[in-house]
């Protein structure tokens, strides 16, 4: 009887140290704020990567969390983009942790698209990279994860040589915004406040990281972009465009859509 037992025990072990395969659940954290804003609910492009390879996967209006397989013996990085575009949230799996869940937070969407970006070229540099260390040591230079030299940081990654003298802040800019349109504008970044337009003025922003900002209108239903680029020679520029449809039906045509979701 023990005889027989041991080989089908063997067995058994062994599949269990050879699968590859680790099931999580992603969720966002929280809202965003333009959904905030306009009383709706967002659908999301979530977006990871196995080995060398990235997955885009819709999260329809009202999901918040997913469950997946990602490889078991790799650091996994996660973005989700509110409408397919604009600022993401973003997390991490951290191989061998404890804890299956990978809360989505939005002060963590540009470290994460940075990672992911890397992720898709040199795998292995970041494959094994400690996530929740990397993010406490920014922290302690950018409580926003916001204004941080990105392209010096996704260098040290691929080089092999991280440390903290890899982490340093962007050549922060201010932005003298002119002819915007009236009313309230709401960015979907949390590290910048609203502001408001009463008639023909100027509006000053400061403290600008490399980055693309987002501002919305509801009322007037259109989006201000800022683009401040990576190359401090290039100039700040801006423009106003439309947003999403979902921000731009009537409510009972929004109410019809979310129910046959």
């Amino acid at each position: 009887m023990i005889k027989r037992v041991l080989p089908l025990l063997f067995i058994s072990l062994l599949f269990i140290s050879c699968e590859e395969n680790l099931k999580i659940e992603v969720k966002l954290d929280e809202g965003h704020p333009w959904e905030r804003e306009s009383a709706r609910q967002f659908w999301y492009t979530l977006v990871y990567h196995t080995y060398d390879e990235l997955n885009f996967i819709t999260l329809p209006i009202g999901v918040r969390k997913i469950n997946l397989e990602i490889p078991r013996g790799q650091t996994t990085f996660f973005v989700a983009y509110p409408l397919g575009e604009g600022l993401p949230f973003g997390g991490a799996y951290y191989r061998g942790a404890k804890k299956r869940v990978v809360n989505l937070k939005s002060e963590e969407g540009l470290l994460c698209e940075a990672l992911l970006y890397i992720a898709k070229s040199w795998p292995k540099c970041v494959n094994t990279l400690n996530y929740p260390y990397l993010v406490n040591e920014i922290r302690d230079f950018d409580e926003n994860l916001y204004s941080l030299d990105w392209s010096r940081l996704g260098k040290s990654i691929v080089e092999g040589s991280l440390s903290s003298n890899s982490i340093v802040k962007s050549n922060l800019r201010d932005v003298v915004l002119k002819n915007i349109p009236v009313g309230k504008w709401v960015c979907e970044n949390n590290s910048f406040d609203s502001f408001t337009v009463y008639g023909d003025e100027n509006v000053v922003l400061e403290n600008l990281g490399p980055s693309v900002l987002r501002f919305l209108n509801l009322n007037l239903k259109v989006q201000l972009k800022i683009v401040v680029p990576d190359d401090i020679s290039e100039e700040i520029f801006y423009y106003i465009g439309p947003v999403n449809t979902l921000l731009t039906i009537s409510d009972s045509a929004y109410y019809q859509l979310i129910n046959k979701e």
